[in-house]
């Protein structure tokens, strides 16, 4: 949905039918962002896009707002090769790394003892 600024906002807007975009980043030449999804209960996804194709990079039962980052940081890390994905579990926080070159599917990096 794009919204016209001369125009009043739409109802869909404010109840939420539209994503929240947050935090984005660029990497080399690809485009990531977090996706809040009000129809989702508010659940929030890392996004990618390259080459005009928009990919959700982390699995449907993943909700990367998670009172794990109630006290501020983001819940990804970039660097050169790899993302860390940090994720709050059933059984609690756990590290995912995601391969940047061919964006390889998350693997559990880590977990607490």
């Amino acid at each position: 949905m794009v919204l016209d600024p001369a125009q009043p906002l739409p109802a869909s807007a404010v109840v939420g039918t539209v994503p929240n975009w947050k935090e984005p980043w660029l990497v080399g030449q690809r485009l990531f962002w977090l996706e809040q999804r009000p129809w989702e209960q508010g659940r929030t996804t890392l996004m990618t896009q390259a080459d005009g194709q928009r990919r959700e990079l982390t699995p449907g039962n993943w909700n990367l707002r998670t009172s794990l980052h109630g006290f501020g940081g983001a819940p990804v890390a970039f660097g050169h090769r790899h993302a860390v994905v940090v994720n709050q579990t059933r059984t609690g926080p756990a590290l995912w790394l995601l391969n940047l070159h061919g964006l390889t599917p998350l693997r559990r990096h880590c977990q607490p003892d």
